[in-house]
């Protein structure tokens, strides 16, 4: 049996109370911790609350010139779309995109912004920002859409496209999605 979970009551509360009494990049840091100590509670309250530091920061005033302010962008369209806020998570994902365009996260907010589209139907705007996952090829997130960019060829009906990226995807990806990809190209 592994040891019990620390109890992290006490170290929220004096994030809070820093976060209250600092400023400018200062509480931005601070908040940002308070944020991941929030985020691995397992509550409805801890998660609300996660949500809501992130829209504070975001609202912050020296938030545009902070240095981890695409991670926190990110951060804030995922628990949005946790939320089920899927325009505000869309928002947020764009702006990551706009204010931070050199971010090593703006692939993962194309494939969230990609994989959005997909599930509204919206098979044109989810082909674009597959494609624009896909121009960052040694993203994380590259052979999920190179993936998911062929099922919105089918859909679309060119089959052609479709057989070209689960082939791709099939001689280069690992298990399961390879697995997948063999078994839509049949």
């Amino acid at each position: 049996v592994g040891a019990a979970a620390p109890d992290r009551g006490p170290r929220v509360e004096v994030l809070r109370a820093l976060a209250a009494d600092s400023r400018g990049d200062e509480q931005l840091d601070v908040q940002h911790a308070l944020f991941f100590q929030l985020a691995m509670r397992d509550d409805d309250v801890a998660r609300a609350e996660a949500l809501a530091v992130l829209e504070a920061m975001a609202a912050n005033p020296a938030f545009a010139t902070w240095p981890r302010a695409d991670i926190a962008l990110y951060d804030l369209g995922a628990r949005r779309a946790q939320a089920r806020d899927r325009a505000g998570a869309r928002v947020a994902w764009r702006r990551l995109i706009a204010d931070h365009p050199a971010s090593s996260r703006v692939p993962d907010a194309h494939l969230a912004l990609a994989d959005a589209a997909f599930e509204d139907g919206d098979l044109a705007a989810a082909r674009a920002e597959y494609q624009a996952v896909l121009r960052t090829p040694a993203a994380d997130g590259a052979l999920y859409a190179r993936y998911k960019l062929g099922w919105v060829e089918l859909n679309l009906g060119d089959q052609p496209a479709a057989l070209a990226a689960f082939l791709a995807v099939a001689r280069a990806a690992d298990q399961p999605l390879r697995g997948e990809a063999i078994k839509d190209v049949v």
